[in-house]
C-alpha cells in the first residue's frame, strides 16, 4: 500500500467522466433524459461553474513557451530575457492577452478559452509560414549545392580545354620550329590532330602556312620562272575541270616548233623574222604544230604562231 501511495503521489492524475448515451450500446441512439441525469449527478455543472470562476487553462512556463514562442518576435527562435516567465509575459503582452492571464511561480493561468483558441489559431498560421520558410531555405541550399557542382564542373572543363589548346599549340610550335631551314619548308611535316574546339583555327593556320610556303617559293624564283608560274596559274584557272593534264610539272617553253621540229627550225626562224619585220611585233609567245579537222572530217596539218600582237595560222 505504501509503494502504491508513493507511485500515485509522483503522478499527475487526470479524471475523465464518461456519459452513457443509451442502455443498448447503440452508436446512433441518444437518450436526452438519461444524459441530463448523468450530468446532474456526476457534478459536471458544478465543475464548469468552478472553472468559469477560476482559470480554464494552466501550463508550465517552459512547455507554454515551447508551444507558442513562434507567435512573438521577442521569443522566436530563442529569447534573450532573464527567464522563461519573463519571456511568456512578453509574448502574451505582445498578443494583447495580459488582462486575461495570471502568472504563478511555475505556471501561467489563462482565464477564458477564447484566449487559448486565439493562441492556437496564431500558432497554426505561424507554423505554415515557418514550414514555407524552411522549404525556401532548403530549396535555396539545394540550388546552391547544384550551382557549386556545376561551377566546379565548368572550371574543370575550362582548365582541361585550356590544357588541350596549350598542348596543341606547343606541339605545332615544336614540329614547325625549324621549318625555314628544311629543304621543302615543312611540307613533309605531319600536322597534329587538333581538339574539336580548334578545328577552325587549324584550318586558318594551315591556310596561313600554305600562303607562307607559296610566298617563300615564289620569292626564290627568277623573273622568267615567275612568268611561268603566272602563266600556269592562269591556264589552270581557265581550264579547270576541262583537262586533267595541264603540264604543270614541266616548264612551258612557248615556242615548241624549235623543240618538236629541229629540221624545220631554220625555215621557221626565217618566216618569223619576215613576219616580225613586216608586222612589227616584239616576240613570239607560242608556236606549235596542230591538226585541223574540217566539217567533212578531213584532217590537215597546220602551224599556229602567237605573238604579242598577232595570231597566225600557217599552212605547211
Amino acid at each position: 500500500m505504501i509503494s502504491l501511495v508513493e507511485n500515485l503521489a509522483c503522478k499527475e492524475p487526470y479524471y475523465v467522466r464518461c456519459i452513457k448515451p443509451n442502455d443498448v450500446k447503440s452508436p446512433l441512439l441518444f437518450e436526452l433524459q438519461r444524459c441530463q441525469h448523468q450530468v446532474e449527478y456526476l457534478g459536471l455543472l458544478e465543475n464548469v461553474r468552478v472553472r468559469r470562476a477560476g482559470f480554464a487553462y494552466r501550463q508550465t512556463y517552459p512547455r507554454f513557451l515551447q508551444r507558442y514562442k513562434m507567435i512573438s518576435e521577442f521569443t522566436w527562435p530563442n529569447h534573450d530575457l532573464g527567464s522563461d516567465k519573463a519571456a511568456v509575459k512578453s509574448l502574451l503582452k505582445s498578443c494583447g492577452f495580459e488582462h486575461d492571464v495570471a502568472y504563478g511561480n511555475t505556471k501561467v493561468f489563462i482565464r477564458t478559452p477564447r484566449t487559448l483558441f486565439s493562441l492556437e489559431e496564431q500558432r497554426a498560421e505561424m507554423v505554415k509560414r515557418i514550414v514555407l520558410f524552411l522549404q525556401k531555405v532548403w530549396r535555396g541550399t539545394l540550388a546552391r549545392m547544384r550551382y557549386r557542382r556545376m561551377r566546379a564542373a565548368l572550371i574543370i572543363l575550362r582548365a582541361y580545354r585550356r590544357y588541350k589548346v596549350k598542348s596543341y599549340i606547343k606541339e605545332v610550335n615544336k614540329r614547325f620550329k625549324n621549318v625555314k631551314n628544311m629543304k621543302d619548308y615543312g611540307r613533309h611535316v605531319k600536322w597534329p590532330t587538333p581538339p574539336k574546339v580548334l578545328r577552325k583555327f587549324e584550318e586558318a593556320l594551315r591556310s596561313i602556312y600554305n600562303r607562307w610556303w607559296a610566298w617563300t617559293l615564289i620569292k626564290s624564283l627568277s623573273p622568267e620562272e615567275t612568268l611561268q608560274v603566272r602563266a600556269k596559274v592562269a591556264g589552270f584557272e581557265a581550264l579547270k575541270g576541262h583537262r586533267t593534264d595541264l603540264g604543270l610539272q614541266r616548264p612551258w617553253e612557248g615556242n615548241y616548233l624549235k623543240r618538236d621540229s629541229p629540221d624545220t627550225a631554220s625555215s621557221f626562224t626565217l618566216i618569223s623574222s619576215e613576219l616580225q619585220r613586216r608586222d612589227k611585233f616584239m616576240r613570239v609567245l607560242f608556236s606549235c604544230n596542230v591538226r585541223k579537222i574540217n566539217r567533212f572530217n578531213k584532217a590537215e596539218d597546220r602551224t599556229v604562231l602567237i605573238t604579242d600582237r598577232h595570231l597566225y595560222k600557217m599552212d605547211l
